[in-house]
């Protein structure tokens, strides 16, 4: 207000004060009574809130504290009662110089204005709700710029000191009003009425505590009975109550009821209030919602979005419950039935409902703490007890930890929670990672005898890069026994560190504790025991094909078996299977291998050199040639070219007996297709086993397969003129041609070779003899297909018999074989094409002469072939076109 009366005991009597500028300062001065009317004071008490005038004018006695003012800053005010305020009036402003000194008008309404603190109903504390009654009902002071200054301007007016705490809007309840004020002082008024403007846009009221207040608490079982103690102000501590008090004014400040019955014992007041008021234990130990059971009902504690007074809460809740001290407060799920919101704790209460609180009905999110009393760790997948993966017991459930920054004290703090003595360095990953949640907290223990609670430094982020942490403990002992078989031979027992324990476990319980079935018998010898357990252990490489050398390490123990976790495999284990298998070294590298056996672990396959990764070249006719395929992870599948060099190649033509590598060859085209890649040989390799594989992957990529050719290709082929499918059967080997002999041939025999010869069916075959002339040499092996599949693998190497007999062969086939124009044009095979990459000058003069066109005289490609064509590949001997071996191309 730009309006007061001073220098009396009421906001509603006193000399007439305005606030206004001169000479350009705004500042307090006096009224002038010239002029003066009952209608100027009308207005004077209507705009203060102070009822009607009782008199008004000139005052020469009255009011004339030390801090009256020497200005006048109004005159002949006019004003006709309807104006809001006594500015709005006429009158005569800042040159006023004809009143004298004493001349100041003074105003005393007929209302009475009292400033009170409304705690709950009681309204002669030092704490509670500002208001202020006058005769037009209650008035409540806004929140709005609520500070330190006007809440110790409100104590003091009320003499009880200054103020002790400003607690949050809502937390008391006051007299309901749709009355409102806001606090604006200017100068040095006596009553905080004095600063009052009236508001309509009030959301809170404010509220305040003053150091004079007199607190309350029940020492006892609950908030609500027990020994009466008030606070001593002074020495800052709780004392019992020595003075007589009503029983109902403590319960209702306490908010335990509106009565209770007090009782005297030991020199004590015993009071218990009529509410009965408890906090609901935690359906969990030491975390959970958190409910307040007020006579037999349940009410929610809701949640807030200030994380200190969260905490504090959180504090006062831990310890009611005897769960040790907060670690996390949070919001929970949404209930109908909350009571207490906006909780302000201080920190020295017994019982929750001694903190201050809003408390009235509502839907909010209940508040969940969680207590140190709830923690719990432990070493899982390990040895024993005193070594594994870490796991904390977090809300009920078990998590694993990650951390980049782990400490020796971590591990430290982790080995003596479990009475395990203190850590051991790791020497390598040897337990798993299980597929547990992780915990979403940073553990960092400032040294190695911390309490785990202690160790809770802030929550973090997750970070799957940090590894999961495992721990061992001095106090491990391992169990194994000596010999070569798993459950059965001498038993040992060691420390982790190579130490001998000072106190071995009981021998009785190794079989339990090496997964090996019951005790059978135990013998005892000097400085020696040897055990027999009742089960077995069994380890083995399982794959699709049942082969014995490679696949995904399986371990049976009794009626189950499983895989082996891929991160604490090392290149020992694979060594010390392939050896106990009979299979030889591992193959450098870790193939992906599909198994059944998926979460929670990854398992390792290993491969051992014998029958794990072989090579084979596949083509239509020749062996010791053709596309590159190796065999692995179960299947065959292509090799690329692009990613290959000569050592690949000789390594593959070694591993087949085939000789080495034949460069000169141009080799067969091969349509794109996803292959290996990552192969890499040393010069010298003798087997695609002997290579580093740990580089090789499949599937990265379209790729032209690998197409080799060894110096011990051969072919059985026709190349006499007589016809495409018949003739005198010829092997090409060493670049020369053998003749082949008619030893064993029969039916059998004839159809492999007419099939092999993409020749239809089989008409007959005869022999005939060999020259004497010395200049033809025999091909070195016999045939015999009874039970075959290829005519290679018919193929039997030994002495030959009929020496001077070569076979002959005739099959059905009549492949039709022309120019597309008589004797010019495309050259067409049963009507489709024939890829130009293969052709030679050679080529073209054989159909030439073959279709009686004589001798080629132009030859060319007409571009890129669409659709199904064909692939030659002549060794140069071959007289007709179909002779050649061809391969149809889609």
């Amino acid at each position: 207000l730009n309006v007061t009366l001073r220098g009396s005991e009421s906001p509603c009597e006193g000399r007439l004060e305005v606030y206004g500028g001169h000479n350009g300062i705004s500042q307090w001065g006096l009224v002038c009574y010239s002029g003066w009317r009952r209608e100027n004071a009308e207005v004077v008490c209507r705009s203060l809130g102070c009822g009607d005038p009782v008199r008004s004018g000139l005052e020469n006695t009255l009011y004339k504290d030390q801090l009256l003012p020497k200005l006048y800053l109004m005159d002949q005010v006019k004003c006709t009662s309807e104006e809001e305020s006594l500015w709005k009036c006429p009158f005569v402003g800042a040159r006023v110089v004809n009143c004298k000194e004493g001349s100041f008008v003074a105003v005393k309404c007929s209302g009475d204005v009292k400033l009170r603190l409304n705690l709950n109903g009681q309204t002669d504390r030092c704490a509670g709700v500002v208001e202020f009654t006058t005769h037009d009902g209650i008035f409540g002071v806004c929140n709005s710029n609520w500070d330190k200054s006007k809440a110790d301007m409100i104590c003091q007016e009320i003499g009880c000191g200054n103020h002790s705490y400003i607690p949050k809007p809502g937390l008391f309840k006051g007299e309901p009003t749709n009355h409102n004020v806001l606090l604006n002082c200017s100068g040095n008024g006596r009553f905080s009425w004095q600063c009052m403007e009236r508001t309509t846009n009030c959301l809170d009221q404010a509220s305040v505590i003053c150091s004079e207040h007199k607190k309350f608490r029940l020492k006892g079982s609950s908030a609500c009975s027990g020994s009466v103690e008030e606070f001593d102000v002074q020495n800052k501590s709780w004392v019992p109550l020595r003075k007589e008090m009503r029983p109902d004014e403590i319960c209702k400040q306490l908010n335990c009821g509106h009565n209770g019955n007090l009782t005297s014992y030991n020199e004590s007041n015993i009071l218990m209030c009529s509410d009965t008021i408890t906090l609901r234990n935690f359906t969990s130990k030491c975390f959970g919602e958190v409910f307040v059971v007020v006579n037999d009902t349940e009410f929610g504690v809701c949640s807030a979005s200030d994380q200190t007074l969260s905490r504090q809460l959180g504090v006062v809740v831990c310890r009611e419950l005897a769960c040790g001290e907060v670690l996390d407060v949070k919001a929970g799920r949404v209930v109908s039935n909350g009571l207490l919101s906006n909780v302000e704790c201080q920190g020295d209460e017994e019982f929750l409902w001694q903190c201050l609180a809003k408390r009235e009905r509502k839907h909010c999110n209940v508040i969940t703490v969680v207590c140190s009393g709830s923690l719990d760790l432990h070493l899982r997948d390990g040895l024993g007890r005193c070594s594994g993966r870490l796991e904390v017991s977090w809300e009920g459930s078990w998590r694993s930890i990650r951390s980049s920054d782990w400490t020796t004290a971590n591990s430290d703090m982790v080995c003596q929670h479990l009475s395990c003595g203190k850590s051991i360095p790791m020497p390598k990953e040897l337990f798993v990672n299980g597929k547990q949640r992780e915990l979403d907290w940073n553990l960092q223990c400032r040294h190695s005898s911390a309490k785990l609670h202690e160790c809770f430094l802030k929550k973090r982020s997750k970070s799957e890069n940090a590894p999961v942490i495992k721990v061992i403990c001095q106090a491990e002992e391992l169990l194994f026994f000596e010999g070569n078989t798993p459950c059965r031979g001498k038993v040992r027992i060691t420390s982790f560190d190579g130490a001998e324990p000072e106190n071995k476990k009981n021998v009785s319980g190794i079989c339990h504790a090496m997964q090996c079935g019951n005790l059978v018998s135990i013998q005892t010898e000097p400085n020696s025991t040897y055990v027999t357990c009742s089960g077995s252990v069994d380890v083995n490489l399982r794959n699709s094909r049942d082969e014995r050398c490679w696949g995904t390490v399986e371990v049976c123990r009794g009626d189950g078996c499983g895989g082996v976790c891929k991160n604490t495999w090392t290149g020992q284990e694979s060594s010390m299977v392939c050896m106990d298998l009979g299979c030889g070294s591992p193959l450098q590298g870790q193939l992906k291998l599909e198994t059944e056996y998926t979460e929670p672990v990854r398992d390792y396959s290993v491969y051992c050199p014998e029958g794990s990764i072989k090579a084979r070249l596949e083509d239509p006719r020749d062996k010791c040639a053709g596309k590159v395929s190796l065999f692995f992870a179960g299947h065959w599948k292509p090799v690329c070219r692009e990613s290959l060099n000569q050592n690949f190649y000789n390594a593959v033509c070694k591993e087949l007996n085939c000789g080495e590598y034949e460069p000169s060859v141009t080799p067969r085209d091969e349509p794109q297709t996803k292959g290996l890649v990552g192969i890499q040989c040393q010069e010298n390799t003798n087997s695609v086993s002997e290579c580093d594989l740990k580089s090789i992957s499949w599937g990265v990529r379209q790729c032209t397969p690998s197409y080799l050719t060894c110096t011990g290709r051969t072919r059985l082929l026709l190349y006499k003129p007589e016809g495409q499918c018949k003739g005198p059967v010829y092997m090409y080997a060493q670049k020369q041609t053998l003749l082949v002999s008619g030893q064993g041939w029969g039916t059998e025999e004839g159809q492999k070779m007419c099939t092999y010869l993409q020749c239809g069916d089989y008409i007959k075959h005869s022999v005939s003899e060999i020259s004497k002339d010395g200049l033809s040499k025999l091909w070195n092996s016999t045939y015999n297909c009874s039970g075959k599949d290829t005519m290679w693998e018919c193929e039997r190497h030994g002495p030959l018999v009929q020496l001077q007999h070569q076979v002959n062969i005739e099959c059905d086939g009549q492949p039709a074989v022309r120019l597309s124009n008589d004797c010019r044009g495309t050259v067409l095979i049963n009507n489709e094409t024939v890829c130009a990459s293969q052709w030679n000058n050679h080529m073209s003069d054989d159909l030439c002469n073959s279709l009686g066109c004589g001798k080629a005289v132009h030859q060319w490609s007409t571009g890129v072939s669409v659709g199904d064509h064909w692939d030659l590949s002549c060794t140069g001997m071959e007289s007709l076109l179909w002779q050649c071996g061809p391969r149809k191309n889609r």
